[in-house]
């Protein structure tokens, strides 16, 4: 998980966030990965303020939007391999989801 700044006003975290937008979304994807493996139905991607008091998290639900929305980023900014990463476990998420899907019959 990343941890941001705790001395830091939410404007300040947010545009970090934006400016460094690269280097989050890998975290985040590391972080899916992980609960990926371990079969987490969420992951926390990052906190900040003072004792770790607001993390943010990303639900199961939603991995495949940010993973997505990673690879988007990564294309862009011309980083193939981590765009890679993020497709290849994107692919192998969905496949697991459909060979563990329980029959509706």
């Amino acid at each position: 998980m990343l941890q941001l700044p705790s001395n830091k006003p939410f404007p300040v975290i947010q545009k970090f966030l934006q400016d460094n937008e690269q280097v989050v979304y890998w975290y985040m994807v590391l972080s899916i990965s992980n609960a990926i493996k371990n079969n987490e139905d969420r992951t926390q991607l990052f906190s900040f303020g003072g004792h770790n008091e607001n993390i943010a998290v990303v639900k199961k639900t939603d991995y495949e939007k940010v993973l997505t929305d990673a690879i988007g980023i990564f294309s862009k900014n011309e980083e193939y391999e981590h765009a890679a990463f993020a497709r290849d476990l994107l692919q192998k998420w969905k496949i697991e989801q459909v060979i563990n899907e329980k029959p509706t019959e």
